[in-house]
């Protein structure tokens, strides 16, 4: 039996000329990703939405299959799709939001929506709205 070759080792600068897509300016090509970090369970939590949790899991599935670019276009006059829906004026308060934060909704079911603030590629999710009331405030 022939002993495996070492793996050669890669020069100290390779691949430092390649930032991680958290670091580079990204496009609206770059495909959907979900966090969690700044979500507000005191106003609604996942378990609540009892037979709808599974819209809402297949929703996150189906969305981070798409590009950003491809989650806008659900956006718009007709309301088709994920309806994605930008708040110049968010409908709830949250404190740590910057300038350059947009808090947007997307369509889980009819009724259901989630919040979020979109940073480069990442979606934060805030808020669930099972029965659509957050979003129909004025």
């Amino acid at each position: 039996m022939i002993p495996p070759k070492k793996p050669k080792r890669l020069p100290e600068k390779a691949g430092r000329h390649i930032k991680p897509s958290f670091e580079r300016e990204t496009t609206d090509r770059n495909y959907a990703v979900f966090s969690f970090a700044h979500f507000d369970a005191t106003a609604e939590c996942p378990s609540s939405w009892k037979k709808d949790i599974r819209w809402l899991f297949a929703t996150f599935r189906k969305v981070s299959q798409m590009t950003w670019e491809q989650i806008r276009k659900t956006g718009g006059g007709d309301k088709t799709g994920l309806a994605y829906t930008p708040y110049k004026v968010p409908p709830f308060s949250v404190n740590w939001l910057t300038g350059d934060d947009t808090v947007t909704s997307m369509r889980i079911t009819q009724k259901a929506r989630i919040f979020g603030v979109r940073r480069r590629e990442v979606y934060f999710v805030i808020r669930l709205d099972r029965k659509h009331v957050v979003s129909r405030q004025p």
